[in-house]
């Protein structure tokens, strides 16, 4: 037998990889995910979940993704989009049809996954941040899209985090920041004046709520965060480089073709490592706006540092570090403080890289989220004039008896002054009806019985009042059809109607909601959202300055749908190429 030339063979692939570099990459992934996967389905133990309540597997290849029946008209919250497909009303959809919280659903290759709104099983599992993380792949996805921040880890790495930012998320270190957020926000406000792109197309008065808001949020995690003015207000440099990257890569996710959600399921979470290969438009945009505000946290990192040295160095190296970072006010130089004080191990303090994370996550979450529900809070005011009047009266007479106005600022203890509840309540129904995530997925890293307060009743007839899971086992964590639970938010609880906030059932108070949202729309135990009181005391600010100058009223003639591109956002029905958008006619009052 002739000895194999290594050469040739090596020629020879070296040619097929340049002549087809596309299909050879996609066969060698293609190959690699069924060597990573084949060996769990071969090898998948009886199911433990028979006879519980749930929809009829229709294939196995699949499970019941693609099933038409998901499809199906599902109700709508509000009266805002016409869609019957909004994110996240699929499970809530099922859960209601099965007539039980907690559901088993047919997923891939086999496989089954528990969906549930019965909010003792997710307080459960969301207070375990050891025994439920995202699954392996999932944190490494999320990890190289925003960094190693707080919402990329879990375990040891988070909870040293959480320690070392507390105290910059404290009520006593918010109060400082309110002058911030007041500057940046009146900023905004007279910007907003000269703003009339979009009257040609939608008429006199029509401004891109989600633009302005996702501008002026983007400022003040800036300069509140990190002592840094992004100027995305005024449109400086840094501020559009952020928000047009965001924009692209959320355009790009929201209008995904088979082949994109083919390769970023296999580049995201079966092969996590192969991810800088930009195989598809989509990818390619996400990977942008990723490298992009890695780019942005390093170079305030890098400033931070220079600007700590600089300061050393103009005292003679005689500076106490400690007296330079308590005149400062922002979040990041109180990390900062932590990592170079004394009385904290060497263990515990966050390397360069961590603290890049911090402000990538920061970044990230901290401006979209609070801009997309700010966008949608207009819409459902816009959509219920008599809400919008009730409102509007409040707040001026609660600001009359403080002795002052629309457009003054208030300190932290007026801002939560119980006059401005309807203001609250405004805010905790549009979360309610519109979270910025729909589901919560976990992966159960050991075995477990995990209590319910809703009996599963199974096929037999027989009630359970605990589940068991075994490791490995994948789970989904409703928001979206726990905030639509009767039981827990009264009736008809697909409208709009902030009033229900005042005359919750008892049944509200007994489940254990997180503050100060009052669901689950930012987590719960060691992972809820640590900046839930800094993004509402925001939200509070930036109505209380527009609805004081401005009367909203939704634009005739188009429609609005929610779609999910990270978080839930706003976007015109059959402009959807456009991008993310809301346009809303404000009329000055």
């Amino acid at each position: 037998m002739a000895p194999v030339n290594t050469n040739t063979v090596v020629s020879s692939i070296s040619k097929l990889v340049l002549a087809h570099p596309v299909w050879v990459a996609i066969f060698t992934l293609t190959c690699y995910a069924a060597f990573k996967i084949l060996p769990k389905v071969l090898f998948r133990p009886p199911s433990i979940y028979e006879g519980y309540p749930g929809p009829a597997r229709e294939s196995f290849l699949l499970g019941n993704r693609f099933c038409k029946k998901n499809g199906s008209a599902l109700p709508t919250p509000g009266k805002q989009s016409s869609s019957k497909s909004d994110p996240g009303m699929m499970w809530y959809n099922l859960i209601k049809e099965a007539g039980q919280d907690t559901i088993i659903y047919p997923d891939v290759l086999g496989s089954e996954f528990i969906v549930t709104r019965d909010p003792t099983f997710i307080n459960h599992v969301l207070a375990d941040s050891y025994g439920y993380q995202r699954d392996t792949a999932a944190t490494q996805a999320t990890k190289m899209l925003i960094g190693e921040g707080l919402v990329a880890n879990f375990g040891d790495a988070h909870k040293k985090q959480r320690k070392m930012l507390g105290p910059a998320f404290s009520v006593d270190y918010l109060r400082n920041l309110m002058p911030v957020f007041f500057k940046s926000s009146k900023k905004m406000m007279e910007a907003l004046e000269g703003d009339f792109d979009l009257e040609p197309l939608y008429g006199y008065g029509t401004k891109d709520a989600l633009l302005w808001f996702g501008r002026v949020t983007l400022d003040i995690i800036g300069l509140a965060g990190f002592d840094y003015d992004f100027q995305a207000v005024e449109q400086g440099p840094n501020g559009v480089a952020v928000r047009d990257s965001f924009q692209a890569a959320m355009t790009a996710s929201m209008n995904v073709k088979p082949l994109d959600a083919i390769v970023a399921t296999i580049l995201f979470f079966v092969l996590p490592s192969f991810h800088f290969l930009p195989l598809t438009e989509t990818v390619r945009k996400i990977r942008e706006m990723r490298d992009q505000l890695i780019k942005t946290s390093n170079k305030i990192v890098q400033e931070k540092s220079e600007e700590l040295q600089r300061e050393m160095r103009e005292g003679g190296g005689s500076t106490n570090v400690d007296d330079m970072l308590k005149r400062k006010k922002d979040i990041l130089h109180l990390c900062m403080k932590a990592n170079m004080s004394s009385g904290v191990k060497e263990s515990d303090k966050m390397s360069d890289k961590e603290l890049a994370g911090q402000i990538v996550t920061f970044i990230f979450a901290g401006h979209e989220t609070t801009a997309t529900t700010l966008a949608w809070a207009l819409q459902y005011l816009a959509q219920h004039q008599e809400v919008q009047d009730e409102l509007r009266s409040s707040l001026e007479e609660t600001l009359a008896s403080m002795g002052k106005e629309f457009g003054d600022e208030l300190d932290w203890y007026e801002l939560h002054d119980q006059g401005f509840k309807l203001l609250d309540h405004v805010i905790l129904e549009t979360l309610r009806l519109r979270p910025p995530v729909t589901i919560t997925y976990r992966t159960a890293f050991k075995d477990d019985m995990i209590p319910l307060s809703s009996p599963i009743t199974l096929s037999n007839g027989k009630q359970i009042h605990q589940i068991p899971v075994k490791a490995g086992q994948n789970i989904g964590l409703s928001i979206t059809a726990s905030n639509l639970s009767s039981k827990l938010f009264g009736p008809s609880p697909e409208t709009f109607n902030p009033r229900r906030w005042s005359e919750l059932p008892e049944a509200h108070s007994e489940a254990k909601l997180p503050s100060p949202y009052g669901s689950f729309v930012f987590n719960a135990g060691p992972k809820v959202c640590i900046g839930s009181k800094f993004g509402l005391v925001e939200m509070k600010i930036l109505l209380l300055l527009v609805l004081g100058k401005y009367k909203v009223e939704p634009v005739g003639g188009i429609t609005i749908k929610s779609v999910e591109a990270v978080v839930q956002r706003p976007v015109v029905v059959g402009r959807e190429e456009e991008g993310s958008k809301l346009p809303i006619k404000m009329v000055r009052i």
